[in-house]
């Protein structure tokens, strides 16, 4: 008797199979469909290109340019965006100015359109400026019908590519947490607040910090330009109750104040028992900044990014000299350890600017921070983090960059009371940037995980991808790299020793929007070898995501994680897909899909537990050449968290 042999088969394969067939389909009824029309001699739209292929260069178009460029046989290249609008909240009469930088040859010539209608820049009110492969639309005053859906596309003869983003009608900011009064001494008090849930669609500027004592019925305003949320109030009468309340601003205006606190009464003078008030140096360092008068700018200050320095990257100072630049850069606090290096925010002494200072041991590793600084200092996006100076003095490399919260997406988002699918949609959109730059240059990021993926300001969800010691030079038919990233967010072809692909960090992208929706790691197991069987076995679970996420973004993660990297899609490919459409349908669908935070503490905590077991423990990482610079972060390897 033959015995049956019942055949286990996994869902994504049945998936795959089901997808194939359905093209073959198409295509065979697309064959007759055109021989057809074309027997009637009538116009079919199937022979039109498709939008993909003509409105977005794929990684192969720019392969078979380069090879054209290199052959003597055209100089064209197609166009590229390097700045790109975003969504943004507009008020009636307010100004704006939307920017779009283009590059490509020859030069691309840029057009807007709202609502698929070209837009004919012939009032005052509305201009277009075009100069050097950057065009700017701008209107003098905005009213409430210049809301909608807006498009930008960028021609040449090489091609042409496509960005949408929205206008949305702002209001005023909401109501923000209750103050929080977590130090009390005799005549000081140390607030915390956090930022309102609804921020009105704009980025908020500033709060105001108001108090009363008790008994009083007029509010006093204690400052109107705090930059932070946090206050060291000071000059308070001993052993006297207060109240406290805060309000927040944003182009539009001033939101309501938040509830009062809690009543909460300053020590007696001389009290026994009464702690010492501890504020980091950082935060006295920002708070000085507010007590000085310091006005927050209306709308963010918009760094000019110095594309030269592709062509002429950032030398490497070494010498005398060097050593003598880089004590002007005082570190204030400690950000973050990682396993070759520290991050640490830092101020200039000369013009108290705050930089991000990256310090690196040489020691048997001189080759990889070459690396590092020859990619580093020639990679310029917006989505990027830049760097300004680069030095080598004695046994350490130091990076000075442009200033960043600290904070990644991950501890960002478990920071927060709630969160939404549009949020996660943003962080997406934002690293798809970055990968499309850096896959434009040749490059691929191949660590990139929620470490890697920095909040600019912890008001709002605006990220850059950080960390560029893992990126590789990758050529479209992938290279051999050795493994270095977290094993849960590391695509498959990496972990079996395969050669990487561009799509790899596609993969590792999916990981992240695995993360951020379910609170989990998509393929993180027992151990090291069963997290490595998941990923090679692409085993994950989509009954682990939150309730309410839309059907899009299930369908995006399935079509990531593929095994084979020539089945996932480009990242230029990405941007076709319904999930990150550009649309009030879907931006409606995200934004309905809520979470909570809490969900994510947990995974929050071991995520950067297992970051603080690999870091570096050296203590000379702050203290080089005797400049006895405090550290303020330590690492407890007992307990593996960062006090």
């Amino acid at each position: 008797m033959i015995p049956i042999v019942h055949e286990r088969r996994r869902f994504t394969d049945v998936m795959d199979e089901e997808i194939d067939e359905d093209r073959r389909r198409r295509r065979m009824i697309d064959r007759k469909t055109v021989s057809f029309i074309r027997g009637r001699m009538e116009t079919c739209a199937l022979d039109l290109p498709r939008s993909s292929k003509t409105e977005v260069t794929t990684r192969l178009a720019l392969t078979e340019r380069m090879r054209e460029v290199k052959e003597g046989a055209t100089p064209n290249t197609a166009p590229f965006m390097r700045e790109k609008p975003q969504t943004t909240a507009i008020s009636p009469g307010c100004k704006l100015d939307l920017t779009v930088a283009v590059s490509g040859v020859p030069e691309p010539g840029v057009q807007w359109f709202k609502n698929d209608i070209a837009i004919l820049a012939d009032s005052q009110r509305v201009t277009i400026t075009t100069k050097g492969g950057r065009s700017t639309l701008s209107f003098s005053k905005c009213k409430e019908m210049d809301a909608g859906l807006y498009k930008v596309v960028a021609r040449n003869e090489a091609g042409q590519v496509t960005h949408k983003f929205r206008l949305l009608p702002g209001h005023l900011p909401g109501v923000c947490d209750t103050p929080e009064v977590t130090q009390v001494g005799e005549t000081e008090m140390f607030l915390k607040w956090g930022p309102p849930i609804d921020d009105g669609g704009a980025r908020i500027i500033c709060y105001m910090l108001e108090m009363k004592m008790s008994g009083e019925a007029k509010w006093t305003t204690v400052a109107d330009n705090i930059d932070h949320e946090f206050y060291k109030v000071s000059k308070l009468t001993p052993d006297t109750t207060y109240f406290y309340r805060v309000s927040a601003k944003n182009f539009m205006g001033w939101g309501d104040a938040s509830p009062a606190s809690p009543a909460t009464k300053t020590h007696a003078v001389g009290v026994t028992g009464a702690r010492k008030m501890v504020v980091s140096q950082q935060m006295l360092q920002l708070q000085k900044q507010t007590e000085s008068g310091r006005t927050p700018p209306t709308f963010p200050d918009r760094r000019e990014i110095d594309y030269s320095k592709e062509l002429d990257p950032v030398k490497l100072k070494t010498g005398e000299n060097a050593e003598l630049q880089i004590r002007k850069y005082n570190p204030v606090a400690e950000v973050s350890r990682g396993r070759y290096g520290t991050i640490a925010k830092c101020v200039r002494s000369d013009d108290q600017r705050t930089f991000v200072l990256k310090v690196m041991q040489n020691k048997d590793r001189e080759s990889e921070v070459k690396h590092e600084y020859e990619v580093h200092s020639s990679m310029r996006h917006e989505r990027i983090v830049q760097l300004h100076e680069a030095y080598s003095v004695g046994a350490f490399t130091f990076f000075v960059m442009e200033p960043l919260s600290g904070m990644d997406i991950l501890t960002y988002l478990a920071a927060q009371y709630q969160y939404n699918e549009q949020h996660v949609y943003t962080v997406a959109s934002q690293v798809l940037d970055a990968l499309s730059y850096l896959h434009w240059r040749g490059y691929s990021h191949l660590d990139v995980q929620p470490d890697n993926i920095v909040v600019v300001s912890t008001r709002r969800c605006d990220v850059k991808l950080v960390d560029l010691g893992s990126v590789q030079k990758m050529s479209n038919l992938g290279s051999d790299i050795s493994p270095s990233g977290a094993l849960d967010y590391t695509a498959p072809e990496i972990i079996l020793e395969k050669k990487a692909h561009p799509t790899s960090d596609v993969w590792s992208l999916g990981c992240v929007i695995y993360a951020l929706l379910a609170g989990r790691s998509a393929f993180g197991g027992v151990d090291d070898e069963d997290t490595k069987e998941n990923v090679q076995f692409s085993r994950f679970k989509l009954e682990y995501l939150n309730p309410g996420v839309s059907q899009e973004v299930v369908r995006f993660l399935m079509l990531i994680f593929k095994r084979d990297p020539s089945k996932r899609p480009t990242v230029e490919e990405c941007w076709d897909h319904k999930w990150l459409v550009e649309s009030d349908y879907m931006a409606r669908r995200r934004e309905r899909a809520t979470f909570y935070g809490a969900r994510l503490e947990e995974y929050d905590r071991s995520y950067h537990e297992a970051r603080v077991r690999v870091a570096i423990k050296s203590a000379n990482l702050l203290n080089f050449n005797d400049a006895a610079f405090p550290p303020t972060i330590t690492y407890d390897t007992k307990n593996l968290c960062i006090v």
